[in-house]
C-alpha cells in the first residue's frame, strides 16, 4: 500500500472511526516495539534508535487521537498526518507493518461500501475500526 492509498483510506473515515482505528494501531505498535528490546538486538545504538522512533510514532498517534476526540480544528489534515506516520514508521523500521494496517483499513472500507450497494465483497482479514 502506498502512502497515497493509505491517506485515501484514512480520510474516508469519519473522525470517530479514525480515533478508533488509531487506538487499535497504538496498541499494535506496542507489540511491534517488543522486537527492538535489547535482548533481541545486539546493537545497543540500534535498540535506542528504534525504541526512540517507535515512541515518537506512538506519541503522534495518541496525540492525534486526543485531537480527534476533542474535535480540535488545529489538528493535522488527514493526508499530512498519514504522511507523518509513514515518516516515523520508516525511522522505527516498521513501515511495512504500518502499510499492512492501512491495507486492512482500506479493505474494510471497501467491504463496507460493497455491503451498502449490495455488491459481493471478497473476505479479507477483519479489522476493528
Amino acid at each position: 500500500m502506498t502512502v497515497q492509498q493509505a491517506q485515501q483510506a484514512y480520510a474516508a473515515l469519519p473522525p470517530e472511526r479514525q480515533a478508533r482505528f488509531l487506538a487499535t494501531m497504538a496498541y499494535d505498535i506496542t507489540v511491534w516495539a517488543r522486537e527492538s528490546y535489547p535482548q533481541l538486538l545486539q546493537d545497543t545504538a540500534m535498540v535506542v534508535e528504534r525504541l526512540r522512533a517507535i515512541n515518537e510514532l506512538q506519541h503522534r498517534i495518541t496525540a492525534h487521537i486526543a485531537h480527534l476526540l476533542n474535535e480540535n480544528p488545529q489538528r493535522y489534515p488527514d493526508d499530512v498526518f498519514v504522511a507523518i506516520l509513514f515518516d516515523f514508521a520508516g525511522q522505527a523500521n516498521c513501515e511495512s507493518r504500518l502499510a499492512e494496517v492501512f491495507a486492512e483499513l482500506s479493505a474494510a472500507y471497501v467491504r463496507s461500501m460493497s455491503a451498502r450497494d449490495g455488491s459481493p465483497s471478497k473476505p479479507t482479514k477483519p479489522i476493528s475500526i
